[in-house]
């Protein structure tokens, strides 16, 4: 299988390795948290949380044709949506679904979020999981530092999905 791509089009007319990108941009967000607040290691975490998730979606097959020029773009080539969901299947706390979401469009509402997390074509609740595993999968064939601390403190202040499928409208 061929490395997904990030982006096309860059030096020399390639592209950037997906699995690169999101270890630069984790490892960029950490150090720009830890600037901003150096004695809160809990936000340089989730920081890098946010890095690592943000492009997700762009595993899916729907994205990696879309960047390849061999499909349109449109609602399922979409990709914040599934680092936002998979990090709530972390149970990371909401900030960093909101923010992963909105690192293009801007920061959606709470209903902007329940809209596109509950558009059944992308399903992004239950789609997160073989995205989530792939990344482990190629985080550790490209032999990639750990991942940031889990930030237990934080998980006992927000809420989680329930038992269902997807979140409640109370989570």
């Amino acid at each position: 299988m061929s490395p997904k791509l990030a982006h096309t089009g860059g030096i020399r007319g390639r592209g950037h390795d997906l699995i690169r990108h999101l270890e630069d941009v984790a490892t960029r967000a950490t150090e720009f948290a830890r600037g901003a607040r150096p004695d809160h290691t809990e936000f340089a975490s989730l920081a890098g949380w946010a890095g690592w998730l943000h492009d997700l979606g762009k595993y899916r097959e729907e994205f990696q044709k879309y960047l390849l020029g061999q499909r349109k773009g449109g609602l399922d080539t979409q990709h914040a949506v599934f680092g936002a969901a998979w990090s709530r299947r972390l149970r990371l706390p909401w900030a960093v679904a909101f923010s992963i979401l909105g690192h293009h469009a801007g920061l959606p509402n709470v209903q902007g979020l329940k809209r596109i997390w509950e558009e059944p074509k992308l399903d992004p609740w239950n789609a997160s999981l073989p995205l989530g595993e792939e990344l482990e999968d190629d985080r550790a064939s490209n032999q990639s530092p750990d991942w940031p601390d889990t930030v237990p403190e934080f998980l006992e202040d927000h809420p989680v999905a329930g038992s269902k499928a997807r979140p409640t409208r109370n989570s």
